[in-house]
């Protein structure tokens, strides 16, 4: 095989690692992992089709909506607002310092980071398996990368350096890459539980027929359904592609001659 060829061949792991861990980023610095669409109060149940400005939450980020009047008028005639997106940073862990906060700490039951034990709960596991999930992800991009780079310096010397790199594929690099995309599972799964259905009121489109607060339930967002889904998946594809440039093809050519084989970018 040509070493143009093998070099390229050892930067398609690379750029999946990259893929993965970009949409754990973008997953992590969106807001958008649950949305809930608000409709003006002259809205029925069946007509409500253009809301009026949509609320976003994530384990990090909060955003509500400031309401300000555009006129003035004398009772009874309609006021006029417009609104303007208001979101607020959170940390990962602390007391009074998350997303989500009992009642008791807070002593106000009625801010949006407001939330019982359980919903807290499920949303803090979220956030921190979140950032566990960019961490792993992040290192083995770096990973990727050093394994890219030996291969390319062994063909620009003319050595060969494939059972290292089979050693540093198998013992490292795949299962940080598996960790990461593991964890990256686990926040999306309770990001759902903790987001969407143990939101408060998200309960009441279940059973009720009407839609007394004229909103939307809680649904899942952009960066919990797209972003920690293809973080994953990416992640996923690298471990493939890591073995079957790094480590497969010498189980498979041993297992097929008796002796040991060569990988891809040895061939």
């Amino acid at each position: 095989m040509a070493p143009l060829t093998r070099v390229g061949l050892s930067l398609i792991p690379f750029v999946f690692a990259l893929l993965a861990f970009t949409f754990s980023l973008l997953a992590i610095t969106d807001p958008d992992w649950a949305e809930r669409k608000q409709y003006g109060p002259d809205t029925d149940a069946i007509s409500q089709t253009a809301p009026i400005y949509t609320l976003y939450r994530s384990p990090f980020r909060i955003c509500t909506e400031l309401a300000t009047p555009e006129n003035s008028p004398p009772p009874p005639a309609p006021v006029n607002y417009t609104y303007t997106s208001n979101c607020t940073n959170y940390r990962p862990s602390g007391l009074n310092a998350t997303s989500c906060e009992l009642p008791a700490v807070l002593l106000n039951n009625s801010l949006s980071q407001a939330g019982d034990a359980r919903q807290c709960q499920q949303i803090h596991i979220a956030g921190n398996f979140s950032i566990a999930s960019a961490s792993l992800l992040g290192i083995a991009l770096l990973l990727c990368l050093g394994c890219a780079g030996a291969s390319a310096l062994a063909l620009s010397w003319g050595h060969r350096n494939g059972n290292a790199l089979e050693l540093l594929t198998r013992v490292l690099l795949q299962p940080v890459a598996v960790a990461g995309a593991a964890a990256a599972a686990i926040a999306q799964f309770y990001a759902v539980l903790g987001l969407v259905q143990s939101a408060p009121n998200n309960a009441d489109f279940a059973t009720s027929t009407g839609n007394a607060e004229h909103h939307d339930p809680w649904v899942q967002g952009r960066a919990l359904s797209v972003y920690m889904s293809l973080s994953w998946f990416w992640a996923l594809l690298m471990v493939w592609a890591a073995g079957a440039v790094w480590a497969w093809g010498a189980e498979a050519g041993e297992k097929a001659h008796g002796h040991r084989g060569r990988r891809w970018v040895d061939r």
